[in-house]
């Protein structure tokens, strides 16, 4: 697991959010809680996470809302859906917007540790790919700027070359006429 992985836990319940959150952070995880989107929006702007744990329901609030808000702008944090009140539908409203994993309330305690490990992995791999593709795209950008470059230079010689006459082409009248001059009067 790396050392920084910053995990957000959003759940109306305080008992749940207390619970799992302690149950975490001696996980080993840096844990942040919110129990409504309001917050959960404050951490994801402010803060970098690695994995989110969302309650379907929080209150009068939908908790696929913070997955929409972790997409858009925390795109390699794995949200993992909580939820008391599984459905088919919920199921797959959450994989269509992105969660990493969907899990029934009450929770085994393990079941959402080695869950919550795959997500941290999952986020870390998705992180390093993101860096890696911006890597090569500006060693990518600097190839063909230097690659431009020498073509530029290649076009100025040929245009000096092609204004000199070539080697061993015939002279031109004006140095013919001095360099017989300079014959005679040697002779």
């Amino acid at each position: 697991m790396p050392p920084q992985a910053r995990l957000l836990l959003v759940d109306d319940e305080q008992s749940v959010t207390f619970t799992l959150s302690k149950v975490l952070e001696n996980a080993g995880y840096d844990v942040v809680t919110a129990s409504n989107i309001a917050e959960a929006q404050t951490h994801i702007d402010t803060r970098s996470l690695s994995a989110a744990i969302v309650d379907l329901r929080l209150g009068e609030e939908d908790g696929i809302q913070v997955l929409r808000l972790l997409k858009a702008s925390q795109p390699d944090c794995m949200a993992i859906l909580l939820t008391g009140y599984a459905s088919l539908e919920s199921a797959v409203a959450a994989v269509r917007e992105g969660a990493y994993d969907y899990l029934m309330k009450p929770c085994d305690i393990e079941e959402l540790k080695l869950t919550v490990k795959g997500a941290v992995e999952r986020s870390a791999i998705a992180r390093s790919l993101r860096e890696q593709f911006h890597e090569e795209k500006t060693a990518h950008s600097r190839v063909r700027a230097y690659a431009e470059e020498l073509e530029w230079r290649l076009n100025q010689v040929s245009s000096e070359m092609d204004k000199q006459p070539p080697s061993g082409a015939a002279k031109p009248p004006v140095a013919k006429a001095t360099n017989g001059r300079k014959s005679k009067k040697r002779a």
